[in-house]
């Protein structure tokens, strides 16, 4: 599903740019036809670069929204969740051993100090 989804967004990212390259040849060939038209062209092309950008972003956050639909439909943990349950894990890990190091050194305290009397 993953895969599907970046393969949607790739092929709109690509179209994008496909297209920016043909709007910047159509403007190229315009300026080569009359020098007064460079300040036109550049503008012209300027602004259908920030309206790409534009949409790429939004066709991005629809595929985010899209991806994070079906996650919750399935029911799957996100990336955030997990490195939060995995800190949450490490640190209950790291507390368990210093319990049991510290009864195990506590213990063998009780038994040299028992074996001296």
């Amino acid at each position: 599903m993953e895969a599907l989804i970046k393969k949607v967004l790739y092929t709109g990212v690509g179209l994008v740019a496909n297209t920016t390259e043909k709007v910047q040849q159509k403007v190229n060939n315009f300026v080569d036809l009359d020098g007064d038209y460079k300040k036109e062209g550049k503008r012209i092309v300027d602004t259908f670069t920030k309206s790409a950008e534009a949409r790429r972003e939004n066709l991005e956050d629809k595929a985010k929204d899209v991806f994070e639909n079906i996650m919750s439909r399935f029911d799957l943990i996100s990336k955030k969740d997990y490195d939060v349950l995995l800190k949450k894990i490490n640190k209950l890990e790291k507390a368990q051993k210093a319990t049991v190091k510290s009864a195990t050194t506590s213990a063998s305290t009780k038994r040299k100090s028992s074996s001296k009397k």
